[in-house]
């Protein structure tokens, strides 16, 4: 089972029930144009991961209500984790070997962050003075590197850095209440891979929706694998899930085996799933309710959100990936009764993030 927490990571625009409202279309373009500028100052650095940026192709910057705007950066840094493979049924050890000095965020890098901030931070109109503009390159979900070599298996973890500041600082800066060489140490910088700690609810909460979604308990799309996740501080916990409904034995023959359906054709197959998508909706929520205790440890006001890519049907009248989300404090309402099952389902936010 594979995990990744960290302090904060992108997700894809998840509108909070209590987040403050925006005008997308302008976050949208401020973002576009703050992504490009950011790629264009590391190029300007030593770091050889960030070569080939190309306006800002590299770069991914989204809005999370209530925290602000954090970019994520794709980069080539890794350690190196040595799984030592050993004979069936002896024990396989595992050795991390920390990163060389020269594979250490460069200090070119670290300037770009800061000048980034410092000097470009202010164009992202909308955020509050409580609002957070976060530059991280850290261990991307799916950015994982794996070769085998004889008995050896190798997997390369990516280990990164952020670069933090206040939105705030950046308006007491542009008010002439401080300095520039004062708004730099406002900066926070931070190795992320140093500070990540590891919740099990969290891996708890992950084998259940595995649980949930095999086969034998559900009578819509199945999971085969336990989704993973990653932790965000301040602002909650997203799982990415994929889902199947079906088999395909050659072209024009298929089975649904949650609700034991063999031999059907594709266009039979699409109206199947495609009558699913509203019990899916329906039992997914249900799921989130009842079982969403288990993440004892986020706040109230933290966010769930269910990051989903749906079964293939590309004639359905469905989406293909979406987000569905609540605040833990609907799911601790519901639970103590303060919430009816109706009003709770309502909470839950259902939004179509395909593309």
């Amino acid at each position: 089972m594979k995990f990744w927490i960290t302090q904060l990571f992108v997700v894809a625009t998840v509108i909070a029930t209590t987040g403050q409202d925006i005008d997308q279309a302008m976050m949208d373009k401020d973002l576009e144009v703050a992504e490009n500028i950011l790629a264009t100052l590391m190029k300007q650095t030593n770091s050889n991961e960030f070569y080939f940026l190309n306006r800002g192709q590299n770069v991914e910057g989204k809005y999370l209500p209530n925290f602000g705007v954090v970019f994520n950066v794709s980069g080539n840094q890794f350690q190196m984790l040595y799984l030592n493979k050993m004979d069936q049924g002896e024990e396989t050890s595992v050795e991390v070997a920390e990163m060389d000095d020269e594979d250490q965020p460069s200090s070119g890098l670290v300037e770009a962050f800061k000048d980034f901030l410092a000097d470009y931070g202010g164009m992202i109109r909308q955020l509050k003075p409580a609002d957070k503009i976060l530059v991280r390159t850290e261990n991307s979900r799916g950015n994982r590197g794996m070769a085998v070599i004889g008995n050896e298996k190798k997997i390369k973890i990516n280990k990164g850095m952020s670069a933090e500041l206040s939105k705030e600082y950046l308006e007491a800066y542009d008010a002439g209440k401080i300095s520039r060489e004062e708004l730099l140490r406002k900066i926070e910088i931070k190795e992320s891979a140093d500070e990540a700690k590891r919740e099990p609810e969290l891996e708890v909460f992950s084998s259940t929706l595995e649980r949930l979604y095999e086969i034998d308990l559900t009578d819509t799309y199945y999971m085969t694998n336990a989704p993973d996740y990653e932790r965000m501080e301040k602002f909650g916990v997203t799982y990415y899930l994929k889902f199947y409904s079906s088999t395909v034995h050659d072209d024009n023959d298929y089975s649904l085996p949650t609700v034991s359906k063999k031999h059907i054709s594709k266009a039979q197959r699409d109206q199947i799933v495609e009558d699913m998508y509203p019990l899916f909706l329906e039992e997914l929520k249900q799921n989130l309710l009842d079982y969403g205790v288990i993440l004892k440890n986020l706040d109230p006001k933290e966010m769930v959100v269910l990051h989903i890519k749906l079964t293939s049907c590309e004639d359905c009248d469905m989406p293909a990936i979406i987000d569905v989300s609540t605040t833990k404090s609907v799911i601790e309402d519901y639970r103590n009764g303060s919430l009816s099952k109706e009003k709770a389902m309502s909470m839950i936010e259902v939004k179509d993030v395909g593309d």
